[in-house]
Order: structure tokens, then C-alpha cells, then sequence
């Protein structure tokens, strides 16, 4: 709960914003969405070219590493193998941890996710409404099912 006050509430508040100003600009709550969807990845672009650089930086420094830890894996078995390796990793300045870099930008998009899928799933406004092919926005997905 703490993180949803904290994170998801927020973001989810800055949605609504944004769809209102949208649908009363465009009318129709379908294009308000597809706005929506725009108006957040261009808010969040510094975001995700701050994480494409930490990746860029993660990729680099394996890289680097790589042609030390295949002779590595190649030469040493079992225990010796997981101590040398440890070693170079330290020696280089390099977590194995760091490989979890290359997510920031899956994990940034999460809570915006999640913050519109509550704000639209509890949106009176999109009930019968249709947008293109789907002809209720306020049905949930009937091109898949799962359960019963």
C-alpha cells in the first residue's frame, strides 16, 4: 500500500489529468487514451534515455570482460572456476548483480502501467463507448480469456 501511495497514486493522478485535458480536446475518449499514451512516454522519455545509458554502460563493460571470463569458464571447473571468476569480477570492479541494469527501462515502465490500468479499469466514461474494432472500451478484453 505504501507504494502505491507513493509511487503508482501520483502517476495515476497526473493520467487522470492528462485524459481529462485530452478528451475535451479531442471528444472522444478513445483518441483521449491513445493522447494519454503519448503525452506519458514523451514525460518519461528523459527517464528512459538515462536508462538506456546505464545499459549502454552495462553492455560495454561485459564487453570488456568477455574474452577473460570465456577463457575463464573454459580452463577452470567447479569451485576454482567461481573463485577465479569472483576475482576478475572484483578485480574489474563489476558485480554480477549489475547485469539487472539491463531492466531499469522494463522497471520504470511498470508503475505507468499499473497506474493506468487502475485509472481506465475503474473509468465510468469508457463504458459503452466504442474505438475502432473494440466496440466497448468498459468491457474487458474478449479476445483473451484465461480461467474460466
Amino acid at each position: 500500500m505504501l507504494f502505491y501511495n507513493i509511487v503508482i497514486q501520483p502517476i495515476e493522478y497526473i493520467i487522470e489529468v492528462i485524459f481529462v485535458l485530452m478528451n475535451r480536446f479531442c471528444g472522444h475518449p478513445g483518441y483521449a487514451i491513445a493522447m494519454v499514451s503519448l503525452a506519458v512516454s514523451f514525460l518519461t522519455l528523459p527517464l528512459y534515455i538515462r536508462a538506456d545509458a546505464i545499459q549502454a554502460e552495462e553492455r560495454a563493460k561485459q564487453e570488456k570482460m568477455k574474452r577473460w571470463v570465456k577463457h575463464i569458464r573454459d580452463a577452470f571447473q567447479k569451485e576454482e572456476r567461481y573463485m577465479m571468476l569472483s576475482a576478475y569480477y572484483a578485480e574489474s570492479g563489476y558485480r554480477p548483480l549489475n547485469a539487472f541494469k539491463s531492466t531499469i527501462s522494463l522497471l520504470l515502465q511498470i508503475p505507468f502501467f499499473i497506474a493506468a490500468y487502475h485509472f481506465l479499469s475503474h473509468l465510468a466514461l469508457l463504458k459503452g463507448c466504442s474505438f475502432g474494432p473494440i466496440p466497448d472500451l468498459g468491457e474487458e478484453d474478449a479476445i483473451f480469456r484465461f480461467g474460466g
